[in-house]
């Protein structure tokens, strides 16, 4: 009797490791929820064609660059504008006597902003411009990178060069053999750009490129979501994740609201995105 109930107890524990087992498979082979944007907040429409926000994650602030005109203008009329977390426009004309400002990067106390064929360099503790740096052969330049060690790279969507800002001094640093090279961003050692075939990655040691995934459309921001999962707009409209589990977030593109270069705190699971010719910023949160 002791030995039958013992095999039967056998049974059981069996069975119990069997389904637990099966039911671990199920699970990891369910794909994961779908994310939402779940909208929070929208600027004043008076961020006069908002190109690209940046986080200073010490102040606690965002940095709206505005072409307040057309892309490659150089009508002076581009400012730096200082918005809160709430949507709340802390400062319009923060900074301002620049022609089309865009891409930004913040090192240490320093921001920088690129304007068609030169970068900025603004000081934000006295919030002005205290250096001009002109790159030569340059047509539009657009975002901006910056490295562990402070280098700033620089992306050229016309002639699809990266210029590299380091030690004060303004040069090519390579030319893509991808077109309409656009968003930028920095992980050790690689720099990561977003191109009118698709994310390319380039090993800094070597430069040699790889397109890591394919996309039809161009890509403006260009943000890290997770490993190989990326957060992308394309300006008309649309914003996406491409990589692992693509999926399209949000698509104004009917109603004429663009997408421009957008910013994603990962901490707040906030996207911030500047809508250009609808001259505000959209936050949403990722659900």
């Amino acid at each position: 009797m002791r030995t039958k109930y013992a095999a039967i107890l056998s049974l059981l524990i069996f069975a119990s490791f069997f389904c637990a087992e099966k039911s671990a498979e199920k699970s990891a082979d369910k794909p994961a929820g779908k994310v939402k944007a779940v909208k929070v907040w929208e600027t004043d429409a008076v961020l006069q064609t908002s190109e690209s926000v940046m986080y200073d994650s010490e102040k606690k602030v965002l940095y709206v660059s505005c072409i307040n005109g057309m892309p490659t203008d150089k009508d002076g009329n581009g400012y730096i504008a200082r918005v809160g977390l709430d949507g709340k426009v802390l400062a319009q004309k923060w900074i301002t006597g620049m022609d089309a400002p865009k891409g930004m990067g913040i090192e240490k106390n320093r921001l920088y902003v690129t304007d068609i064929d030169r970068i900025h360099e603004i000081d934000m503790e006295k919030g002005k411009i205290i250096s001009t740096y002109k790159a030569k052969g340059a047509k539009f330049l657009n975002d901006i990178a910056i490295d562990e060690t402070g280098k700033v790279y620089i992306s050229d969507m016309e002639t699809n060069k990266i210029y590299i800002f380091s030690g004060g001094k303004l040069n090519v640093w390579m030319t893509s053999k991808f077109k309409k090279v656009n968003g930028l961003l920095y992980r050790k050692g690689e720099l990561v750009m977003g191109t009118g075939q698709g994310i390319v990655i380039v090993k800094t040691a070597d430069k040699k490129e790889t397109l890591a995934f394919s996309n039809s459309g161009g890509i403006d921001g260009l943000k890290m979501l997770a490993e190989n999962r990326y957060l992308v707009s394309d300006w008309a409209g649309k914003t996406s994740i491409i990589g692992d589990m693509p999926d399209v977030l949000l698509n104004t593109t009917a109603q004429k609201i663009n997408s421009a270069d957008l910013e994603y705190v990962p901490e707040k699971k906030l996207v911030f995105i500047p809508t250009f010719f609808h001259n505000t910023v959209a936050c949403y949160k990722l659900e």
